[in-house]
C-alpha cells in the first residue's frame, strides 16, 4: 500500500469517525411477566394485572435469595425472544423500552432491577455484563475502510464500463431491472 492509498484511509477515517464508535453494550437477563396478551397486544383486566405484579415480586424474592436467574427466566418469563437463552439480550441504549434501558444501564454488575413496568409488562433484571464505549481504532479499521472506498469507487466506475461493454460487443439487455 503506498503513502498517497494510506493517506486517503487515513483521511476516510478522520472524517467519518462516528462510523468508527461503539457505544457502550450491556449483557443482561430479564424476566417478564406480560400485562398484556402477546398474540393480541390487548390489556389483561386490573385484577390480572395485580395477580401478575404478585407473581413477579415472588419471582424476584427468590432470584434475590440466590435461585438461578437463568432458570427462574425458561421457567416464569413470558418473553418468547428471550425464554429459551435465561432470558439473556444484549443491547444498547435506544434498543429497549426506556424504562428497562433506565434500569439496567443504573445496575452494577450481577446486580438485580427493582420490578420494572414497562408497556410489554413487568420485568426483573439482572446485569451479566457491560462493555463500555470504544472508539475502533485506525490500524484495526484499515482493511474495512479499503474495502469500502473499492466499493465506493467500482459503484462510480461500474455503470460506464457496463455501457461501453455493450457498445463494443452490441449486448442488449432485454429485463429492464438490470437496465439503469
Amino acid at each position: 500500500m503506498c503513502s498517497s492509498d494510506l493517506a486517503d484511509l487515513r483521511r476516510y477515517y478522520d472524517e467519518n469517525l462516528d462510523k468508527f464508535k461503539q457505544p457502550e453494550q450491556l449483557r443482561a437477563a430479564h424476566i417478564l411477566i406480560a400485562t398484556r396478551d402477546l398474540q393480541t397486544r390487548r390489556p389483561f383486566p386490573a385484577a390480572d394485572k395485580e395477580s401478575r405484579r404478585i407473581r413477579i415480586g415472588t419471582v424476584r424474592r427468590r432470584a434475590i435469595l440466590g435461585s438461578d436467574f437463568e432458570k427462574l427466566a425458561k421457567e416464569y418469563s413470558e418473553d418468547p425472544g428471550s425464554k429459551d437463552r435465561g432470558g439473556t439480550y444484549a443491547f444498547v441504549k435506544g434498543q429497549m423500552a426506556v424504562e428497562f434501558e433506565t434500569a439496567a444501564f443504573a445496575l452494577r454488575i450481577g446486580e438485580i432491577s427493582d420490578v420494572v413496568e414497562t408497556s410489554h409488562g413487568f420485568h426483573i433484571i439482572k446485569l451479566l455484563d457491560r462493555k463500555p464505549a470504544v472508539t475502533i481504532t485506525f490500524e484495526q479499521s484499515k482493511e474495512r475502510i479499503k474495502s469500502t472506498l473499492v466499493n465506493e469507487k467500482a459503484n462510480v466506475l461500474m455503470p460506464k464500463f457496463t455501457e461501453n461493454l455493450k457498445q463494443l460487443y452490441n449486448v442488449v439487455v432485454l429485463d429492464p431491472k438490470f437496465n439503469r
